[in-house]
């Protein structure tokens, strides 16, 4: 349970504290998901989904951070 407790009348940083409270402990993310019933099933799914796109996302940073990496290295090559 989140509380916040608000210091001299200061009502707007209360809210702020709170809202970032809410954040941290994923309250609104959790609220949204049980909104509505998920088959387990679905839920499996949408899951697999989610991490082939985490995959897909962090192969490509690879990608592209050895392509920089070696276009770094032809840069030291050509200032020698």
């Amino acid at each position: 349970m989140v509380t916040v407790n608000v210091e001299n009348d200061n009502l707007e940083r209360a809210i702020r504290k709170f809202r970032k409270e809410i954040d941290k402990e994923n309250i609104l993310r959790e609220y949204k998901d049980r909104r509505y019933f998920e088959k387990p099933s679905l839920k499996e799914h949408r899951k697999k989904r989610s991490m082939e796109r985490k995959r897909q996302r962090e192969a490509e940073a690879l990608k592209q951070e050895a392509e920089n990496s070696k276009y770094k290295n032809t840069n030291k090559q050509q200032d020698k």
